[in-house]
């Protein structure tokens, strides 16, 4: 089974308040086979949450067994109306059943099924009921049944028990017996253990897939001696009993002050929280002595708590008849009974209520984001969204989320100015550079003409060159066979034309005829 515990409610003492932890296995419809009208358990259950404020209620929620579900959609219609009204109140908390297997066979289911089951839950936020109207379904955690405590599967438990916690943020644990003592760190993971879930009867013809004969000892309040001794784990200890009757077959209930008796005795050991149901956990909170509305007023008494309700009768420890008259108003308990926890948690669920119900549909906080909630934030009242005022999350950065997002919003806007002005710059440039492109491109094609201009001129002339050069070559050859004609001929190469009579004054012709100077 399970119980409500967040990580500050949990007070490891043994004067701790002892809550009600309630297996309300019952399917809120009107079974018409049996027939049996489930919502009358519901119902009953409900008012007594509403005549209880000083108490807080643990209700397991358990369609068919736990997920996975065939379909779930057919669950959350089935389901919504109910759950959405023990949510709305704000001493409750909602804990979703997964069974583990881990004492029904060898190894307990496959760890990726389980943690598929709490992703299911963890999942959960509205749902439209049959009526059409959408209800608040979250979850608050997990109750894991049928766990070993056997240190062979002590790293199971102690997985699923973190991811559960990660996921939803409460985890129960039920073992139905003792912790194995090898196995008291999963006390450190969960928020609470049931170490004792047992039958009162000890008849042998009570039903057998409830009370089977010769496996289980019969509740008494000896039976709590196998709690474990230590405050900081009692204080994490639950105590279920069922079947509160003496006889079977002819019937005969349990009476109303052994109920009351045991109760006191339970609520004596300072435990996390306790129930005492008059069969199992179906068809069964109606049903006297130990209906859900008595057993609720007995354990409010026996912590010194009024209630609102009005027409019961309920003995004192004295076994005096006290009858509880209509208490106006919102009750406190007594101050040396005050829990704070129970206090501090109705304050929070309406404080998130009203933050939800002023604010607006925000982006979702880290908390939110991380297990998929609705996120809304009333930023002039609270820095927190409702679903964080409602679990007591501290770590709640809605607030600087939104900042953020104006921020970047801000930036954005900067940004894209930026991006304009850079754009109609990068508009100049394109056409600056488109000119200085063409003008690039001109310039090359001149430089390519010039370039081949030159070269061919520079060929031509190479050319011109090249032709003086064989001008003067063959006029050097030509001279040479002259030179070579006159050696073989005996002429000298140099010659006094003067002694001949032959040179220039002898033929007339002035020494610098030959000038170009004209005088």
């Amino acid at each position: 089974m399970r119980s409500f515990l967040s990580l500050a409610a949990l007070v490891a003492s043994a004067r701790a308040a002892v809550d009600i932890l309630l297996p309300l296995y019952v399917y809120p419809i009107n079974d018409l086979v049996k027939p049996y009208d489930g919502t009358v358990d519901w119902t009953a259950t409900i008012a007594a949450i509403d005549a209880h404020p000083d108490l807080t209620f643990n209700v397991i929620i358990n369609p068919l067994s736990g997920p996975p579900f065939a379909s779930e959609a057919g669950i959350k219609i089935d389901w919504a109306k109910w759950i959405g009204q023990i949510n709305q109140r704000p001493n409750t908390v909602t804990l979703g059943y997964i069974s583990t297997l881990g004492t029904v066979q060898t190894n307990p289911r496959d760890i990726s099924v389980v943690k598929q089951g709490v992703d299911t839950y963890a999942a959960w936020t509205t749902a439209d009921g049959w009526d059409g109207v959408s209800y608040d379904i979250h979850i608050d955690g997990i109750f894991f049944d049928e766990v070993n405590t056997d240190p062979a599967q002590l790293d199971y438990y102690t997985q699923v028990s973190n991811y559960a916690k990660a996921e939803t943020g409460i985890v129960v644990l039920n073992p139905g017996v003792p912790v194995n003592t090898a196995s008291y760190s999963l006390y450190d993971v969960a928020d609470a253990i049931l170490s004792i879930e047992t039958c009162y009867t000890s008849d042998p013809n009570a039903p057998q897939d409830r009370c089977p004969s010769g496996t289980y000892t019969p509740f008494t309040p000896a039976s709590l001696s196998s709690l474990p001794s230590g405050a900081a784990q009692k204080a994490k200890s639950a105590v279920v009993v069922h079947d509160f009757y003496d006889d079977w077959q002819p019937y005969q209930p349990a009476s109303l002050s052994t109920l009351q008796s045991d109760i006191n005795a339970i609520v004596a050991q300072g435990v996390h929280s306790l129930y005492i149901t008059q069969w199992g956990y179906n068809e069964s909170f109606t049903r006297e002595p130990a209906s859900v509305g008595t057993v609720s007023n007995l354990l409010a008494l026996a912590q010194g708590c009024y209630v609102k309700a009005q027409g019961h009768t309920i003995y004192k420890s004295n076994s005096e008849h006290v009858p509880l008259s209509l208490v106006p108003g919102r009750v406190q308990k007594s101050d040396s009974r005050e829990t704070r926890r129970s206090q501090i948690q109705r304050n929070r669920k309406a404080l998130g209520a009203l933050v939800d119900h002023r604010g607006y549909d925000a982006m979702p906080c880290s908390p939110c984001f991380q297990y998929n909630r609705v996120c809304r934030m009333d930023l002039t009242n609270s820095k927190r969204c409702g679903e964080c005022v409602k679990r007591g999350f501290s770590n709640c950065d809605g607030g600087d989320v939104a900042n953020a997002l104006n921020r970047c919003f801000n930036e954005q806007k900067k940004v894209e100015r930026e991006e304009e002005e850079a754009e109609e710059a990068l508009e100049v440039l394109q056409t600056q550079l488109a000119a200085a492109l063409s003008r690039l491109s001109r310039l090359r094609k001149q430089k390519r003409f010039l370039k081949e201009r030159g070269s061919d001129l520079i060929r031509r002339g190479m050319q011109s060159v090249d032709e003086w050069e064989a001008e003067e070559r063959a006029l050097e050859a030509q001279e040479s066979r002259v030179m070579e004609d006159l050696s073989l001929w005996g002429a000298q190469t140099e010659s006094d034309w003067s002694s001949l009579g032959t040179g220039f004054v002898d033929l007339g012709i002035p020494p610098n005829a030959g000038s170009s100077e004209v005088s």
